[in-house]
């Protein structure tokens, strides 16, 4: 966001709008919209940009609906070419675009990981049941996959239970959404998966006009990690917001005998993927290993210094 191109000079008494925006949903059915542009190009990238309301019926604005695979047409590229904005359709303070749009996309993801949280429920466990033959339902291996699935999906409805009542409590949006928006884009990966093992090629395809539920539900699950924010944005914001991990990938650890060193971040895994090998353990006897400046209960990693003994 903070690399847009899109850009609004003020010309008297209106700003000239020139760029364009892709993925925007609905475009093609609404009067009027929200767009940041770059207002001040002197300045670093996450500051100069401004926010305005912009009437989509405005000349000089071109909506195109992107064809989906599923046969649908939710979202739009728009094109502004000297499109006339008021002067007074700035919204907030000239140059804040870019605080006011972050606080925009963590209510949107509160909206997308909250979605139908108004009780704890099981939609996608309860489609994929509807689907799966008797015999299937019987096979240990399947009702375990399903039974995955219940949990995963009672957990993100809880957890977006609570982040609702923080919202009504008058608190701001924090990391809570981009959690609940990750859990259902992990939950739709899985569902996916399990769609096409138990359905098949019938999962995805269809005769005729439109398709039904399954199919649709896994044709748009591909967007859940990308729509919103991505899943990698996502992580961000949970692992420096959430969870105060250090930003870099390198983190330096130091030893109690005062010398440190770098170490890179062990790399994350889906602890969802049925694909994915086992997490590789240190022995538990590593952690025990008597650490020369210390008292035996060493952490377990080595610095430089001391030798293989020496733990940091």
């Amino acid at each position: 966001m903070a690399s847009l191109q899109t850009k609004a000079e003020l010309d008297g008494d209106e700003w000239i709008l020139n760029g364009q925006k892709v993925w925007t949903t609905l475009a093609h059915v609404s009067d009027y919209g929200i767009v940041i542009a770059r207002t001040d190009p002197d300045q670093p990238k996450h500051a100069g940009i401004s926010m305005f309301i912009i009437d989509l019926k405005s000349p000089g604005v071109e909506i195109r609906s992107i064809h989906q695979i599923d046969g649908g047409r939710h979202f739009n590229e728009v094109f502004f070419t000297d499109v006339r904005l008021p002067k007074d359709n700035l919204i907030g303070d000239l140059n804040n675009g870019w605080r006011l749009a972050t606080g925009m996309l963590m209510y949107e993801r509160v909206a997308i990981g909250s979605s139908g949280s108004g009780s704890i429920s099981q939609p996608t466990y309860k489609m994929l049941v509807k689907h799966a033959s008797p015999e299937q339902l019987q096979d240990p291996t399947v009702r375990d996959a399903l039974m995955k699935l219940y949990c995963m999906e009672s957990t993100k409805a809880m957890v977006a239970l609570r982040t609702r009542a923080e919202l009504k409590a008058g608190k701001t949006p924090g990391p809570g959404g981009s959690l609940g928006k990750l859990a259902g884009s992990i939950i739709a990966r899985y569902a996916r998966g399990l769609a096409l093992e138990l359905a098949g090629p019938s999962s995805i395809a269809w005769e005729g006009a439109g398709g039904d539920d399954l199919q649709r539900y896994v044709l748009n699950s591909f967007q859940a990690g990308i729509a919103g924010g991505t899943d990698e944005i996502q992580r961000n914001i949970i692992g420096d917001r959430g969870l105060g991990l250090p930003r870099n990938r390198w983190s330096t650890r130091t030893c109690r005998s005062g010398s440190s060193r770098s170490a890179p971040r062990s790399p994350r895994r889906d602890p969802t993927s049925p694909h994915d090998e086992p997490r590789t353990r240190r022995p538990a006897l590593a952690a025990r290993r008597v650490h020369p400046h210390g008292d035996g209960a060493a952490p377990p990693e080595r610095c430089t210094t001391g030798g293989s003994a020496c733990w940091s």
